[in-house]
């Protein structure tokens, strides 16, 4: 399976509802199929003969974030009590949206949830309040830009946290480059620390979370937040990240034995969920600059790279990024590196 950074960051979501939201449902599926890893539908993930509810919870338990459409018919559902309760006991982000007129307010365990509420909104109105809470935020580093249901500008909090679900990797941001960008990143990470407080391990909020700590200069910290991140989400962006920052301080010729083997095991956790064109050149850093390996590792690293990029390139940025946290071992690519700096500029 070919998989890419964005791919394999993107949320997995749970549509809960009441079968009399069924189609506006079917509407929000498709908008968050969009962006979506996955998205658990009732009506595509059960077919008959299945145990429905044990599908029902390994959906929950699968998903990054629980979508509830609220309605009376909803809150009264033994089946969507049951999905809402799986979702707290699991640590889910759940997102409450209000879709038609209350009776009675929330229960309390979703009162102290921000929700949407569109129960009165027109259908232009409603397509907007989606698309705000739900589309990535554009851009690394960049703030996400949405409005609340009231119409209001989203606050710092609320960008920061839609920011850090999406997988911005704001640890990235090639502002950090520049001296004046690192005033930025401790402040950053001060904040994602407190949202990673309130989440489980799997969450792209501990990924965004341990790799600013790196950049702040806390290798110790940040290097534990992203083994507790690999390990709990199995996603190749998780081992990946890992593999990348063990190697990121000093050159690979120069890391200590068990860090090479950290990260390359890393790496090869990575390589196990899927193929993509940085792990073959993050390969090739461990194999020739930590282990020493030869010049025909690194020709056969270098060609399985230009295969995997030609069937499915990784977004530009990406490469940018990968190289930019590899200078430190950039010497590795020996003869090779002229021709990546060459693919890296005409990517970008």
């Amino acid at each position: 399976m070919r998989v890419t950074i964005a791919g394999s960051l993107a949320p997995r979501f749970f549509v809960s509802y009441s079968r009399r939201q069924s189609a506006l449902a079917a509407e929000l599926r498709s908008l968050l199929a969009a962006d979506a890893q996955a998205v658990w539908f009732d009506i595509d993930a059960i077919t008959i003969g299945d145990d429905w509810r044990a599908e029902i919870l390994a959906g929950v338990r699968e998903c990054d974030e629980l979508v509830l459409l609220a309605s009376d018919d909803s809150l009264a559902s033994a089946v969507v009590a049951e999905e809402v309760a799986a979702a707290e006991e699991a640590g889910k982000t759940i997102r409450p949206i209000v879709v038609a007129p209350l009776s009675a307010p929330l229960p309390p365990s979703l009162q102290r949830l921000h929700h949407i509420d569109m129960s009165r909104a027109t259908e232009e109105e409603r397509k907007r309040l989606l698309a705000a809470v739900f589309q990535p935020a554009a851009g690394s580093g960049s703030a996400a830009s949405g409005t609340t249901a009231s119409g209001g500008v989203l606050s710092p909090a609320q960008t920061l946290k839609i920011e850090a679900c999406r997988g911005v990797h704001p640890a990235f941001d090639l502002r950090l480059i520049e001296p004046a960008g690192l005033p930025e990143a401790s402040a950053r990470a001060a904040a994602l620390e407190a949202l990673r407080a309130r989440y489980g391990a799997a969450s792209a909020i501990w990924l965004n979370a341990g790799l600013w700590r790196c950049c702040s200069g806390d290798w110790t910290g940040g290097l534990g937040v992203l083994r507790a991140h690999a390990a709990a989400a199995g996603t190749f962006a998780g081992w990946y990240f890992l593999a990348l920052h063990l190697l990121r301080r000093e050159p690979a010729s120069r890391a200590p034995a068990d860090r090479i083997r950290e990260a390359a095991g890393a790496l090869q956790q990575a390589e196990r969920i899927g193929e993509n064109p940085l792990a073959h050149l993050l390969a090739a850093v461990i194999a020739v600059g930590g282990q020493n390996a030869g010049p025909a590792v690194l020709d056969r690293r270098i060609e399985a790279f230009a295969a995997a990029h030609a069937a499915q390139p990784e977004a530009p940025l990406e490469y940018v990024r990968l190289f930019w946290a590899l200078q430190p071992s950039a010497a590795s690519f020996g003869r090779h590196e002229p021709a990546i700096r060459r693919l890296i500029r005409e990517l970008v």
